[in-house]
């Protein structure tokens, strides 16, 4: 019994890698989002939950108090190391393949992340039970928000190190919302390429 639950955990943290590692290729194509992914592989409410975890108390005193497995179970701390194994993987192992594919197959290329993002659409609009008028305005607000944001046009920015950092702070927290892609707040913040 013990080996079977040893290699059913074993085989969940891989899984958990290999959807870290779709979701660190999709944060590395500008246009796309992570925690489009994340929401379509169906571990983007554990995110989540790891997240707001970090908010509350009871996680704080128990790394204060030298609980730390209690700390680990809290923040969701395997989960994260999985989630971050293959985030980082496929950041370092992918992003020259994704210049190579976006230089030599752009078509097909964004046409696989583009249906990525309607899949994640068709999932997320599943999730609203009742539509009412107010759902209809904030789908419209979001699909005009959407197309403002595709549409702006990269400035001119500094490159000094507080600037990098607040790039780096925008572009993480879009990473992990579905629809919002990190790398394209770079692009527009002149500093993708940097």
């Amino acid at each position: 019994f013990f080996q079977y639950s040893l290699k059913t955990a074993v085989m969940k943290d891989i899984i958990i890698a290999l959807k870290g590692f779709f979701m660190g290729a999709a944060n590395v194509v500008p246009g796309v989002s992570g925690g489009t992914v994340a929401l379509i592989t169906g571990i983007y409410q554990e995110i989540i939950e790891a997240l707001n975890s970090l908010m509350e108390k009871e996680t704080w005193k128990a790394l204060f108090n030298g609980r730390w497995r209690d700390f680990w179970h809290n923040i969701h701390g395997e989960f994260l190391l999985s989630l971050a194994i293959g985030v980082i993987a496929s950041v370092f192992t992918l992003a020259k393949l994704m210049t190579y594919v976006l230089s030599n197959h752009p078509i097909q290329t964004w046409a696989f992340f583009f249906g990525l993002i309607i899949a994640s659409s068709v999932i997320m609009f599943r999730g609203i039970k009742g539509w009412g008028v107010k759902e209809v305005l904030f789908t419209i607000a979001g699909i005009v928000l959407g197309v403002v944001v595709c549409t702006l046009s990269p400035t001119e920015t500094p490159d000094g190190w507080w600037f990098i950092f607040l790039c780096g702070a925008i572009a993480i927290c879009t990473m992990i919302l579905p629809g919002i892609s990190g790398s394209f707040i770079l692009v527009i913040l002149s500093k993708y390429d940097y």
